[in-house]
């Protein structure tokens, strides 16, 4: 046993010492606090296994047609109570999005409907790019001044609110900008109908835009009409939500204004009666 104890310490010490060069290479790379470093280093091992000699090798890319942008699966098996179940791969839509910005460069990074600006703090706070800038979109007044406050808490964290309405989409704020990462997480979901040009406007903001939709839009289309989509249907019509997203993202794609790239149903979590779809898209440069 003393062979075999002394086997598994060698290989643990040297795991952690693998772990530490990867740290150091992310403090060298412009990450600033501890917190930052443990959610970069929790992403690079998605991307990277661990061989039997303690190094790191980036892992195989996935193969079919099921890949989300990252290039990794939709689903994950996970035991739950004695039998494997698939789960969402990301149980975190800003580890997600994190993970996307570790694989494209961008100038600005866009929420749309932000709210408070968390998403875009955590974000940041979790290893996302320092020389982006970050842009909290939002309606209401409250919401943008608490952004602002809290933005101005974080020295060399460069974001903003700006005025955003889903129904007259303006980003004209963006004008300069080359790159864009655009996003919302659960903020279409109000909007009952979306105008005829809401795509064109957002694809029109930069040279280069993709963009991620992380939205209950499952009940809008019609594969696996399961329990979810029954709930969020009834729910959507009781509240007089969205119900026009998927169709204006399909006439969008149709028209050659966007390119759409994912359009997944219920893979990101979310309530029972409020599950979380996806939408990617890129613009097409005239």
């Amino acid at each position: 046993m003393t062979r075999q104890n002394d086997f598994y310490l060698d290989a643990y010490d040297r795991a952690w010492k693998a772990r530490l060069d990867v740290m150091r290479d992310l403090i060298a790379g412009g990450a600033e606090t501890a917190f930052e470093v443990v959610r970069r280093l929790k992403i690079f091992e998605i991307d990277h296994t661990m061989t039997m000699d303690c190094t790191f090798r980036p892992i195989e890319p996935p193969t079919g047609d099921s890949l989300l942008p990252t290039g990794m699966p939709m689903l994950r098996p996970e035991p739950v109570l004695g039998r494997l179940q698939m789960r969402p791969f990301y149980d975190d839509h800003v580890d997600f999005l994190l993970h996307v910005l570790t694989q494209h460069g961008v100038d600005a990074i866009v929420e749309l409907g932000s709210g408070y600006g968390r998403n875009l703090i955590e974000l940041y706070a979790r290893g996302g790019p320092k020389d982006a800038v970050y842009y909290a979109g939002e309606i209401s007044e409250g919401g943008r001044a608490a952004a602002d406050m809290l933005f101005a808490l974080t020295p060399g964290h460069q974001a903003r609110s700006f005025c955003f309405d889903h129904k007259d989409p303006d980003l004209s704020c963006l004008r300069g900008a080359e790159r864009v990462l655009l996003f919302s997480y659960h903020s279409i979901e109000q909007v009952a109908e979306l105008p005829a040009d809401y795509f064109a406007r957002l694809a029109a903001c930069a040279p280069q835009v993709t963009a991620i939709h992380m939205e209950p839009f499952g009940f809008q289309l019609d594969a696996l009409d399961g329990e979810p989509s029954r709930l969020q249907r009834h729910l959507f019509a009781e509240r007089d939500w969205n119900t026009n997203l998927t169709a204006r993202l399909l006439e969008a794609n149709a028209a050659g204004t966007i390119r759409l790239t994912t359009l997944a149903k219920e893979i990101l979590g979310g309530e029972p009666n409020n599950a979380t779809s996806l939408a990617v898209w890129t613009n097409i440069p005239t």
